[in-house]
């Protein structure tokens, strides 16, 4: 996995940069009969020196930065990240980690450890996220369609894809206004009155998803765009 995340982030925020609670279940489970698992979502938002950050420290800062992941998902510390596009939650949105703990804590610790966290060139909001899909498997998935594509050296960006990311604020009942089977991953993002239901759709655009949400209601819902590995797809099946 910690080649996923480096590629992901390589591709987008180096080449754009250098030039950018437990016992709650989710609203709809894919694994019936498992436990939920609680994570910690980490939203990467910029931070007060982005714009100030240039040249070689802007450099030595996301070198910092990529190894620092590459860290993280080596000792399964970062389960999934990937860069947002163009619809975000906020424009300050730059990208996400999750994180293998239910600790806030201990999840700011490992987010601040990042390099450009240091710098000031991002900021780590952390929510808790709770879900039942086996998202500790996308390490090990996409390892192996690594290895089995036969190539040495795969670019920045290899096996990953676009994908949508759904939030809506009505916790329990959002999942069905939602075409299930398109729904890839879900689960509640956040705590007390900020709980919200989000999943990952298998989608590629604002307008593909459209048509995945039930036409009343459809302006409550937050879309944003989102890269990440093609396992995605899988984790269900």
């Amino acid at each position: 996995m910690h080649r996923t995340v480096v590629r992901v982030f390589l591709h987008v925020f180096f080449g754009v940069a250098i030039l950018l609670g437990p016992g709650c279940s989710s609203g709809r489970g894919a694994r019936d009969g498992q436990r939920s698992t609680t994570y910690s979502w980490v939203w990467i938002v910029t931070g007060p020196n982005d714009g100030a950050t240039t040249g070689a420290a802007r450099t030595e800062a996301f070198q910092g930065h990529f190894a620092n992941m590459k860290r993280m998902a080596r000792d399964r510390q970062l389960l999934v990240a990937g860069p947002f596009g163009e619809p975000r939650a906020q424009r300050n949105h730059r990208g996400m980690f999750l994180l293998n703990t239910a600790d806030e804590q201990t999840a700011r610790a490992i987010a601040s450890s990042d390099p450009t966290g240091r710098a000031g060139i991002f900021l780590f909001d952390i929510e808790p996220f709770v879900t039942n899909d086996a998202i500790d498997r996308l390490n090990d998935m996409h390892e192996k369609a690594v290895v089995e594509s036969g190539i040495e050296a795969p670019p920045p960006g290899f096996h990953c894809r676009s994908y949508i990311l759904v939030s809506h604020e009505d916790a329990a009942h959002a999942h069905t206004m939602l075409a299930h089977e398109h729904v890839l991953f879900d689960g509640i993002l956040g705590r007390g009155a900020n709980r919200r239901y989000l999943a990952c759709l298998d989608a590629t655009s604002k307008d593909d998803v459209m048509p995945l949400l039930s036409e009343q209601g459809r302006e409550a819902w937050t879309i944003m765009a989102w890269y990440a590995t093609e396992e995605i797809v899988r984790l269900r099946r």
